[in-house]
Protein backbone atom coordinates (compact mmCIF):
# COMPACT_ATOMS: atom_id res chain seq x y z
CA UNK A 1 0.00 0.00 0.00
CA UNK A 2 1.18 3.46 -1.37
CA UNK A 3 0.52 6.14 1.54
CA UNK A 4 -1.58 8.81 -0.20
CA UNK A 5 -0.14 12.36 -1.41
CA UNK A 6 -2.15 14.35 0.66
CA UNK A 7 -1.31 15.78 4.39
CA UNK A 8 -2.53 13.75 7.05
CA UNK A 9 -4.45 15.60 9.67
CA UNK A 10 -3.52 14.87 13.47
CA UNK A 11 -5.91 15.94 16.68
CA UNK A 12 -3.04 16.79 19.00
CA UNK A 13 0.58 17.90 19.15
CA UNK A 14 2.88 15.09 18.40
CA UNK A 15 4.55 16.16 21.72
CA UNK A 16 1.27 16.83 24.25
CA UNK A 17 -2.52 16.65 24.00
CA UNK A 18 -2.11 20.27 23.09
CA UNK A 19 -3.76 21.04 19.66
CA UNK A 20 -1.53 21.27 16.65
CA UNK A 21 -1.88 25.44 16.35
CA UNK A 22 1.60 25.64 15.96
CA UNK A 23 4.02 27.23 12.62
CA UNK A 24 7.68 26.01 13.40
CA UNK A 25 10.67 26.51 11.59
CA UNK A 26 11.41 23.36 11.04
CA UNK A 27 15.44 24.66 10.03
CA UNK A 28 16.10 26.98 13.02
CA UNK A 29 15.72 31.30 11.90
CA UNK A 30 18.93 31.44 14.15
CA UNK A 31 20.88 29.70 11.14
CA UNK A 32 19.75 32.10 8.84
CA UNK A 33 17.15 32.72 6.05
CA UNK A 34 17.13 29.60 3.43
CA UNK A 35 14.72 29.48 0.41
CA UNK A 36 12.03 27.15 0.54
CA UNK A 37 12.70 26.96 4.13
CA UNK A 38 8.88 26.92 5.04
CA UNK A 39 6.88 26.31 8.33
CA UNK A 40 6.15 22.85 9.96
CA UNK A 41 2.30 23.21 10.21
CA UNK A 42 -0.39 20.88 12.16
CA UNK A 43 2.19 19.09 13.97
CA UNK A 44 3.55 20.76 16.90
CA UNK A 45 1.56 23.26 19.29
CA UNK A 46 2.70 26.91 20.21
CA UNK A 47 3.78 26.15 24.12
CA UNK A 48 6.36 23.27 22.82
CA UNK A 49 7.63 25.43 20.31
CA UNK A 50 7.92 27.82 22.15
CA UNK A 51 9.39 25.91 24.77
CA UNK A 52 11.75 24.14 22.17
CA UNK A 53 12.76 27.77 21.00
CA UNK A 54 13.57 28.75 24.74
CA UNK A 55 16.07 25.42 25.75
CA UNK A 56 17.48 22.92 23.03
CA UNK A 57 17.16 25.33 20.18
CA UNK A 58 19.40 28.00 21.66
CA UNK A 59 21.76 25.18 23.03
CA UNK A 60 21.65 24.29 19.02
CA UNK A 61 22.42 28.35 18.38
CA UNK A 62 24.53 29.06 21.46
CA UNK A 63 27.23 26.27 21.47
CA UNK A 64 29.38 23.65 19.44
CA UNK A 65 30.38 24.25 15.96
CA UNK A 66 26.98 25.28 14.76
CA UNK A 67 27.09 28.37 17.47
CA UNK A 68 30.92 29.38 16.84
CA UNK A 69 30.36 29.35 13.07
CA UNK A 70 26.90 31.56 12.87
CA UNK A 71 29.11 33.76 15.33
CA UNK A 72 32.11 34.20 13.38
CA UNK A 73 30.27 34.41 9.73
CA UNK A 74 27.98 37.14 11.60
CA UNK A 75 24.59 35.20 10.92
CA UNK A 76 21.97 36.45 12.82
CA UNK A 77 19.04 34.86 14.48
CA UNK A 78 15.54 36.93 15.02
CA UNK A 79 15.38 40.67 15.87
CA UNK A 80 15.13 41.19 19.78
CA UNK A 81 16.30 37.76 21.09
CA UNK A 82 19.44 38.48 23.00
CA UNK A 83 22.63 37.81 21.92
CA UNK A 84 25.37 36.11 23.10
CA UNK A 85 29.05 35.32 23.47
CA UNK A 86 29.41 31.42 22.37
CA UNK A 87 32.92 31.63 23.34
CA UNK A 88 31.53 32.74 27.11
CA UNK A 89 28.50 30.64 26.53
CA UNK A 90 28.40 28.87 30.46
CA UNK A 91 32.03 29.86 30.99
CA UNK A 92 31.38 29.21 34.32
CA UNK A 93 32.09 25.29 33.53
CA UNK A 94 35.25 23.60 33.64
CA UNK A 95 34.34 22.34 30.32
CA UNK A 96 32.27 24.85 28.75
CA UNK A 97 30.57 23.83 25.26
CA UNK A 98 33.32 25.91 23.45
CA UNK A 99 36.94 25.05 24.75
CA UNK A 100 39.91 27.39 23.15
CA UNK A 101 43.45 25.52 23.23
CA UNK A 102 47.15 26.90 21.93
CA UNK A 103 50.60 24.39 21.97
CA UNK A 104 52.59 25.09 25.01
CA UNK A 105 55.72 23.21 25.20
CA UNK A 106 53.88 19.87 22.62
CA UNK A 107 51.37 20.29 25.18
CA UNK A 108 47.70 21.70 24.53
CA UNK A 109 46.21 24.30 27.39
CA UNK A 110 43.23 26.15 27.60
CA UNK A 111 43.54 29.81 26.18
CA UNK A 112 40.69 31.83 27.07
CA UNK A 113 40.37 33.68 23.22
CA UNK A 114 37.78 34.61 20.47
CA UNK A 115 37.34 34.53 16.96
CA UNK A 116 35.72 38.08 15.92
CA UNK A 117 36.44 38.53 12.24
CA UNK A 118 37.78 36.64 8.90
CA UNK A 119 41.31 38.82 7.53
CA UNK A 120 41.63 39.40 4.10
CA UNK A 121 43.53 36.28 3.15
CA UNK A 122 41.03 33.61 4.82
CA UNK A 123 42.29 33.48 8.00
CA UNK A 124 40.33 34.07 11.23
CA UNK A 125 41.60 36.97 13.40
CA UNK A 126 41.15 36.44 17.30
CA UNK A 127 41.37 38.41 20.92
CA UNK A 128 41.86 37.59 24.51
CA UNK A 129 38.74 37.00 26.48
CA UNK A 130 37.21 38.84 29.04
CA UNK A 131 39.25 37.01 31.85
CA UNK A 132 41.24 37.39 34.74
CA UNK A 133 44.35 36.06 35.90
CA UNK A 134 44.53 34.66 39.74
CA UNK A 135 48.18 33.42 41.47
CA UNK A 136 47.74 30.84 43.97
CA UNK A 137 50.48 28.95 45.55
CA UNK A 138 50.25 26.31 43.14
CA UNK A 139 50.89 28.90 40.28
CA UNK A 140 49.19 31.43 38.23
CA UNK A 141 46.24 30.20 36.18
CA UNK A 142 43.61 32.41 34.00
CA UNK A 143 39.52 32.21 34.28
CA UNK A 144 37.13 33.89 32.51
CA UNK A 145 35.07 36.81 33.63
CA UNK A 146 32.37 37.25 31.02
CA UNK A 147 30.24 40.38 30.91
CA UNK A 148 27.25 40.67 33.39
CA UNK A 149 28.98 37.96 35.74
CA UNK A 150 27.74 38.97 39.48
CA UNK A 151 29.28 38.13 42.75
CA UNK A 152 27.58 34.37 42.53
CA UNK A 153 29.08 33.45 39.17
CA UNK A 154 32.48 34.73 40.08
CA UNK A 155 32.49 33.03 42.98
CA UNK A 156 30.90 29.51 41.73
CA UNK A 157 33.57 29.41 39.19
CA UNK A 158 36.65 30.66 41.26
CA UNK A 159 36.07 28.12 43.63
CA UNK A 160 35.53 25.28 40.77
CA UNK A 161 38.65 26.08 40.16
CA UNK A 162 40.34 26.49 43.23
CA UNK A 163 41.17 29.91 43.19
CA UNK A 164 39.33 31.60 46.21
CA UNK A 165 42.00 32.99 48.62
CA UNK A 166 44.34 33.80 45.77
CA UNK A 167 45.56 37.07 44.62
CA UNK A 168 44.48 39.11 41.42
CA UNK A 169 47.20 39.71 39.16
CA UNK A 170 45.55 40.98 35.94
CA UNK A 171 42.15 41.72 33.63
CA UNK A 172 41.79 41.43 30.19
CA UNK A 173 38.98 43.70 28.65
CA UNK A 174 37.98 43.38 24.80
CA UNK A 175 36.67 45.61 22.80
CA UNK A 176 34.07 47.50 22.85
CA UNK A 177 34.61 47.66 26.84
CA UNK A 178 36.74 49.99 28.11
CA UNK A 179 39.04 49.69 30.51
CA UNK A 180 37.01 52.36 32.55
CA UNK A 181 33.80 50.74 32.65
CA UNK A 182 35.24 47.33 33.33
CA UNK A 183 36.76 48.97 36.48
CA UNK A 184 33.36 50.38 37.26
CA UNK A 185 31.20 47.49 36.41
CA UNK A 186 33.76 45.00 38.22
CA UNK A 187 35.58 46.91 41.10
CA UNK A 188 33.25 45.45 44.04
CA UNK A 189 32.40 42.34 42.52
CA UNK A 190 36.03 41.45 42.30
CA UNK A 191 36.53 42.79 46.13
CA UNK A 192 33.83 40.69 47.35
CA UNK A 193 35.10 37.45 45.44
CA UNK A 194 38.89 38.30 46.16
CA UNK A 195 39.15 40.64 49.22
CA UNK A 196 41.33 44.06 48.34
CA UNK A 197 43.78 43.91 44.95
CA UNK A 198 46.06 45.97 42.78
CA UNK A 199 46.12 44.75 39.36
CA UNK A 200 46.91 45.38 35.68
CA UNK A 201 44.27 45.95 32.97
CA UNK A 202 44.77 44.86 29.69
CA UNK A 203 43.07 45.66 26.56
CA UNK A 204 42.91 44.72 22.87
CA UNK A 205 42.71 47.08 20.31
CA UNK A 206 40.67 45.95 16.99
CA UNK A 207 43.10 48.27 14.81
CA UNK A 208 46.24 46.52 16.33
CA UNK A 209 49.11 44.68 14.30
CA UNK A 210 47.83 41.28 13.68
CA UNK A 211 50.06 38.71 14.74
CA UNK A 212 51.68 35.45 13.41
CA UNK A 213 49.43 32.64 12.21
CA UNK A 214 49.63 29.80 15.58
CA UNK A 215 47.48 26.62 15.05
CA UNK A 216 44.59 26.63 17.79
CA UNK A 217 42.34 23.67 18.84
CA UNK A 218 38.90 24.43 19.58
CA UNK A 219 37.22 21.56 21.61
CA UNK A 220 33.48 21.47 21.47
CA UNK A 221 31.89 19.83 24.81
CA UNK A 222 28.17 19.24 22.98
CA UNK A 223 25.55 18.48 25.70
CA UNK A 224 22.55 16.11 25.42
CA UNK A 225 20.30 19.47 24.68
CA UNK A 226 22.39 20.00 21.94
CA UNK A 227 21.86 16.62 20.03
CA UNK A 228 18.02 16.40 21.03
CA UNK A 229 18.00 19.92 19.08
CA UNK A 230 20.21 18.26 16.51
CA UNK A 231 17.58 15.16 16.28
CA UNK A 232 14.64 17.64 16.14
CA UNK A 233 15.28 19.21 12.97
CA UNK A 234 15.67 15.76 11.19
CA UNK A 235 12.70 14.48 12.02
CA UNK A 236 10.92 18.20 11.90
CA UNK A 237 12.14 17.85 8.53
CA UNK A 238 11.26 14.61 7.89
CA UNK A 239 7.41 15.53 8.82
CA UNK A 240 7.15 18.80 6.62
CA UNK A 241 8.88 16.95 3.70
CA UNK A 242 6.30 14.07 4.31
CA UNK A 243 3.15 15.70 5.19
CA UNK A 244 1.29 12.21 4.47
CA UNK A 245 2.57 10.94 7.87
CA UNK A 246 1.49 12.88 11.10
CA UNK A 247 4.14 11.98 13.43
CA UNK A 248 1.84 10.26 15.66
CA UNK A 249 2.62 6.77 14.78
CA UNK A 250 4.19 4.48 17.35
CA UNK A 251 7.28 3.84 15.27
CA UNK A 252 8.34 7.84 16.26
CA UNK A 253 7.80 7.35 20.02
CA UNK A 254 11.49 7.03 20.48
CA UNK A 255 12.68 10.07 18.59
CA UNK A 256 9.84 12.26 20.24
CA UNK A 257 11.07 10.91 24.23
CA UNK A 258 14.11 11.93 23.15
CA UNK A 259 13.56 15.57 22.06
CA UNK A 260 10.79 16.06 24.19
CA UNK A 261 12.66 14.83 27.15
CA UNK A 262 15.66 13.32 26.51
CA UNK A 263 14.94 10.25 27.41
CA UNK A 264 17.56 7.38 25.57
CA UNK A 265 21.37 7.98 24.47
CA UNK A 266 21.93 9.96 21.57
CA UNK A 267 23.97 7.79 19.97
CA UNK A 268 20.52 6.17 19.69
CA UNK A 269 19.98 8.82 17.42
CA UNK A 270 22.82 10.67 16.18
CA UNK A 271 26.02 9.37 14.91
CA UNK A 272 28.60 11.61 15.96
CA UNK A 273 32.09 11.33 14.37
CA UNK A 274 35.34 13.30 15.83
CA UNK A 275 37.19 15.25 13.33
CA UNK A 276 39.87 17.58 13.14
CA UNK A 277 39.85 20.52 10.41
CA UNK A 278 43.21 21.89 10.02
CA UNK A 279 43.82 25.11 8.69
CA UNK A 280 45.84 25.20 5.30
CA UNK A 281 49.04 27.40 5.02
CA UNK A 282 48.17 30.92 3.92
CA UNK A 283 50.49 30.50 0.89
CA UNK A 284 48.64 27.91 -0.12
CA UNK A 285 46.17 30.85 -1.01
CA UNK A 286 43.45 33.06 0.47
CA UNK A 287 40.31 31.89 1.83
CA UNK A 288 41.11 28.61 2.47
CA UNK A 289 40.68 28.63 6.68
CA UNK A 290 37.48 30.59 6.08
CA UNK A 291 35.93 27.54 3.55
CA UNK A 292 36.94 25.16 6.02
CA UNK A 293 35.73 27.14 8.67
CA UNK A 294 32.33 26.33 7.21
CA UNK A 295 32.67 22.86 6.80
CA UNK A 296 29.76 22.74 9.67
CA UNK A 297 27.68 24.62 7.45
CA UNK A 298 28.28 22.30 4.25
CA UNK A 299 27.76 19.18 6.52
CA UNK A 300 24.40 20.60 7.16
CA UNK A 301 23.43 21.03 4.02
CA UNK A 302 24.79 17.41 3.35
CA UNK A 303 22.70 16.27 6.23
CA UNK A 304 19.46 17.97 5.06
CA UNK A 305 20.31 17.14 1.12
CA UNK A 306 20.08 13.35 2.86
CA UNK A 307 17.07 13.65 4.55
CA UNK A 308 15.68 14.96 1.58
CA UNK A 309 16.57 11.95 -0.25
CA UNK A 310 15.55 9.62 2.91
CA UNK A 311 11.71 11.71 2.39
CA UNK A 312 11.39 10.99 -1.50
CA UNK A 313 12.08 7.42 -0.30
CA UNK A 314 9.47 7.20 2.52
CA UNK A 315 6.59 8.68 -0.03
CA UNK A 316 6.78 5.09 -1.63
CA UNK A 317 6.42 3.15 1.57
CA UNK A 318 3.40 2.28 3.88
CA UNK A 319 2.13 3.77 7.42
CA UNK A 320 3.49 0.47 8.97
CA UNK A 321 7.37 0.48 7.76
CA UNK A 322 8.00 4.27 8.37
CA UNK A 323 10.87 4.46 10.89
CA UNK A 324 12.47 8.13 11.73
CA UNK A 325 15.03 9.62 10.00
CA UNK A 326 17.36 9.83 13.11
CA UNK A 327 20.79 8.91 12.05
CA UNK A 328 22.79 11.73 11.00
CA UNK A 329 27.35 11.60 10.30
CA UNK A 330 28.43 14.94 10.89
CA UNK A 331 31.68 17.12 11.49
CA UNK A 332 32.35 17.38 15.35
CA UNK A 333 35.32 16.78 17.15
CA UNK A 334 37.62 19.86 16.73
CA UNK A 335 39.29 22.03 14.37
CA UNK A 336 42.18 24.87 13.90
CA UNK A 337 42.07 28.46 13.12
CA UNK A 338 44.13 31.18 13.14
CA UNK A 339 44.87 33.64 15.88
CA UNK A 340 45.79 37.20 16.73
CA UNK A 341 46.91 38.53 19.85
CA UNK A 342 47.14 43.24 19.64
CA UNK A 343 47.13 43.68 23.39
CA UNK A 344 47.63 47.39 25.06
CA UNK A 345 48.14 47.33 28.25
CA UNK A 346 46.98 50.08 30.53
CA UNK A 347 47.56 50.19 34.49
CA UNK A 348 45.04 50.83 36.47
CA UNK A 349 44.36 51.13 40.58
CA UNK A 350 42.15 48.93 41.78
Amino acid sequence: MELPLSSKQIESCIYCPNPPDGREHWLNRGLGTFHGNTFLTGRICTPCNVDFGGTIDLELLRSGHTGMTRQVLGIAGRSGHEKKNVFEYKASQLEPPVQVFHQDSGDWRPAFEQAIAKNPDGTLRAIQSRALTVATAQGKQTMPFPTGWGEKQLRAAAAARGLLGGTLESAHVPPPETVEEFVAASRDILRAVFGPFEMDVYRSRLDGEVGPIEPTLVRFNLSPAFFRAVAKVGFHYFLWACPQIGGDEPEFSAIKSFVRNGVGEPSAFINVVDSQVDRIPAEEGPGNDCQRSVSTLTSLHRFISFLRRLALRFQRLSSDSASAPNRWRGSGGAFTWLRTRPISPVMTDS
